[in-house]
């Protein structure tokens, strides 16, 4: 069941995408005659894996996740393989296929994650440690936050990652899956109320706001993730909704114009109209994940299915999922 349920990847339709048949909606690839929903885009267990490399190689790291899609052949051979710099090409090209503005989204995560909480955990201790190179570049409640409270919620969200991650060894894990999403939830809370202050004030810092963001999309997934591992498969898909939501409250009222005004003119206007196409990237991702849930529940397959067979996919970053009324 689960190998008819991975049925394609993105390259497969760029004719149609190209020639305007088919449109691509945050995640949803739909025919624009119809409006039917032909598939969802997803990522693979690979996916975040090949980024984190990007990561390490850019100039700065957390404007990375706003970056035009990246030169694969500007990456130093050092950094992957050649095994990885043929899937991050693939990926690369699909991206491009599928018209997405910039990696952000990308970075974010596409569809459900399926990366693990150990390299989740990875991902956050990173963002934590470019966050300490920013405390003398912001302002004062910002300088206080990163000596306190932020560190404590860093450290609150590694020791939940790691119960999700030890419970798999687990007689029964699903409790504890549970337990640590519902906790995930108050660390979320944190970061959005710390990204909602960030949009509101009258100065804005690019780096701090992209941490903060990288930062609630991994507790988010990470919630998702646990949801679907418990086989908990329709609160899963109603968490989406609220996540998605909430990220439309929060970021729908941010604009190019706003935030060159908050910045000033040492802003860099490219990078602010990247980091907004990428926000609107990871908005939409976010709002369509809740149908890519509900095709996986009407077709029967368990979380603990989906999850698997993503993460055992290791040739293909993107996949297309078949819709459930395909």
């Amino acid at each position: 069941m689960i190998n008819k349920l991975l049925f394609g990847i993105p390259l497969e339709f760029a004719s149609g995408i190209s020639s305007g048949s088919l449109v691509r909606v945050g995640t949803l690839l739909k025919d624009s005659a119809t409006g039917r929903i032909v598939g969802h885009i997803q990522e693979s267990g690979i996916t975040q894996q090949l980024l984190s490399g990007i990561t390490k190689v850019a100039v700065a790291p957390q404007l990375a996740m706003f970056d035009s899609v990246v030169n694969v052949a500007g990456l130093a051979s050092s950094v992957y393989s050649n095994v990885q710099l043929n899937q991050l090409k693939k990926l690369v090209e699909s991206l491009q296929v599928l018209q997405y503005a910039n990696i952000g989204v990308a970075v974010a995560g596409i569809g459900v994650s399926a990366i693990g909480f150990g390299i989740m955990n990875a991902k956050l201790k990173n963002i934590e440690s470019n966050l300490d190179q920013l405390s003398s570049k912001v302002d004062n409640h910002f300088q206080l936050l990163l000596e306190r409270d932020l560190r404590q919620h860093y450290s609150q969200v590694y020791n939940l990652l790691e119960k999700s991650d030890l419970a798999h060894n687990y007689s029964n894990p699903v409790s504890e899956w549970m337990n640590v999403s519902s906790q995930l939830a108050d660390e979320s809370g944190f970061f959005r109320g710390e990204l909602g202050y960030l949009i509101g004030s009258n100065s804005f810092n690019i780096d701090l706001f992209a941490s903060l963001l990288r930062s609630l999309t991994i507790c988010n997934s990470a919630r998702i993730e646990c949801l679907m591992l418990a086989n908990e498969m329709r609160a899963a898909h109603d968490l989406s909704i609220n996540i998605g939501q909430n990220y439309s409250q929060l970021f729908d009222n941010i604009s190019p114009k706003s935030l060159v005004n908050k910045v000033g003119v040492e802003g860099d206007q490219s990078v602010i109209k990247n980091l907004v196409a990428g926000v609107r990237d990871i908005t939409d991702a976010a709002l369509t994940k809740p149908m890519l849930i509900e095709s996986v529940i009407e077709q029967g397959v368990s979380g603990p299915e989906y999850i698997s067979a993503l993460k055992s996919e290791k040739e293909q970053p993107l996949l297309l999922i078949r819709s459930s009324n395909s």
